[in-house]
């Protein structure tokens, strides 16, 4: 009898074995319905602001009812990570594994292996089709890495009555350098001498790597109709060139008369009225409009200008795609790393599915990157509850242009072209300041000088 229970033993060990064997085995990222998956925990990080941190809140909570074997460790993002700050969160395994990121910074975490490609999983495709074609895209080693969340575009945003105060027609904002300083000339704010007390809008001078997105690439992208700074082949500089010089000409003439104000401001100066144009009107603006400006607050937008000698049509403006990535495990390991890889791709589908798309809209304006925008209820819906300038804004993203993706290299060259921006909003010859740019620029393309 012992004999007969020693042989059970042995034969339910093996039994065993061979059912945790094939446990292991299966490939977790190809599986399509993972209801049955072991309990797995991910990780995922809130935008900072209340309204979306509250949002993402009730996101976890229904997510965990339709999966309740994948819990969501969910928590308010750390502010300012970017992303070489967001390495040490990395390093300590507990940054957020679908994490909200931009092309450029995208790059940065493929050249350094820190991502999974998004086309590994069975539904990719099915996933990527509901996204307009010029919010994705694929890097040059055939992957995609990120799908769009949400895509902006920008304007310039005018204060209506103090435009109609000077003088001026709502109906006809200027669309080249020399209108637009007829413009600057009647809004500025000057005491009983003449002297100009309060310029007619403030371009913020702040040097962190990113600024240059804020303070000049947007009327670069109207001027020459390019986002790119670095050759296709990601080896060298591009941005020294006539077109980049009228824009810094355009910034450096602002400046020096007065026109532009360089000082940075905790608020938005727009809506309090101590400046007309607001430089970087987005669909996050008409969302704190809502909140912060007065009441009797009204405005308008306006394309940014450009230089009568460009011949770049119309007036396009920049895309800026805020997008999800998914950061692969790297404290797990084998088939529980696999496990919460794969969770966290169904939790990325699901925060783009419409519902969580339209949510996210609804509550800060950021306008999703889907085909159907102009034509789907849900999305129109919520349209028509912000200002018609949301409209304008949709419809200039048709036309927008992306930022430059050529060279995993693109956020440390920006750095180069934000400390750039500053020289000459600061008062250094544009010339100087692009030649400088396009030298430090070739360092770090070619090795020699690197940043972070």
């Amino acid at each position: 009898m012992k004999r007969d229970i020693f042989s059970s033993l042995i034969v339910l060990a093996v039994v065993l074995c061979f059912f945790t064997s094939v446990a292991w085995a299966t490939d977790w990222l190809k599986v399509e319905d993972i209801r049955d998956m072991p309990e797995t925990v991910i990780r995922y990080w809130y935008y900072e602001t209340p309204e979306l941190t509250e949002l993402g809140e009730k996101e976890k909570a229904k997510f965990e009812q339709l999966y309740p074997n994948i819990k969501v460790d969910g928590r308010p993002a750390p502010p300012f990570v970017d992303n070489w700050e967001l390495m040490s969160f990395i390093l300590a395994g507990t940054n957020s594994h679908v994490h909200q990121s931009v092309n450029n910074e995208t790059l940065w975490y493929i050249d350094h292996d820190l991502l999974l490609p998004l086309d590994v999983f069975p539904d990719f495709e099915k996933v990527l089709s509901k996204f307009d074609p010029n919010t994705t895209w694929k890097w040059k080693d055939g992957h995609y890495y990120a799908l769009p969340w949400y895509g902006d575009t920008y304007l310039l945003g005018y204060n209506k009555k103090m435009v109609e105060a000077a003088g001026l027609d709502p109906s006809k904002p200027p669309i080249y350098y020399d209108e637009f300083f007829e413009w600057c000339d009647k809004l500025v704010v000057r005491d009983e001498t003449g002297k100009i007390i309060k310029p007619a809008l403030v371009i913020h001078s702040g040097e962190e790597w990113w600024r240059f997105i804020m303070q000049a690439y947007n009327p670069i992208i109207a001027n020459t109709g390019s986002g790119d700074y670095i050759s296709k082949d990601g080896t060298k500089a591009t941005f020294n060139n006539p077109g980049w010089l009228e824009v810094y000409e355009f910034l450096s003439e602002g400046v020096k008369k007065g026109y532009f104000g360089v000082e940075p401001w905790n608020v938005n100066p727009w809506f309090s009225g101590d400046v007309a144009i607001d430089w970087q009107l987005s669909p996050w603006t008409l969302a704190d409009v809502k909140r912060m400006a007065p009441p009797d607050f009204e405005f308008f937008a306006g394309p940014y200008p450009k230089s009568r000698n460009s011949t770049v049509e119309g007036n396009p403006t920049r895309l800026f795609v805020r997008e999800f990535i998914l950061i692969r495990e790297r404290k797990l390991k084998g088939e529980a790393a696999q496990r919460t890889d794969r969770a966290a791709w169904e939790y990325m589908k699901f925060l783009l599915e419409d519902e969580q798309l339209a949510n996210t809209y609804r509550v800060s304006g950021a306008l999703p990157c889907v085909k159907d925008i102009d034509t789907n209820p849900l999305f129109t819906a919520i349209t028509d509850t912000f200002h018609p300038v949301i409209k304008q804004l949709i419809e200039a993203r048709k036309t927008a242009v992306n930022c430059d993706i050529n060279s995993p290299k693109t956020t440390e060259v920006q750095s180069v072209l934000t400390q750039m921006t500053v020289k000459v909003l600061l008062g250094e010859d544009p010339k100087e300041a692009l030649k400088w740019g396009e030298e430090e620029a070739n360092k770090i393309l070619s090795g020699e000088k690197v940043i972070y």
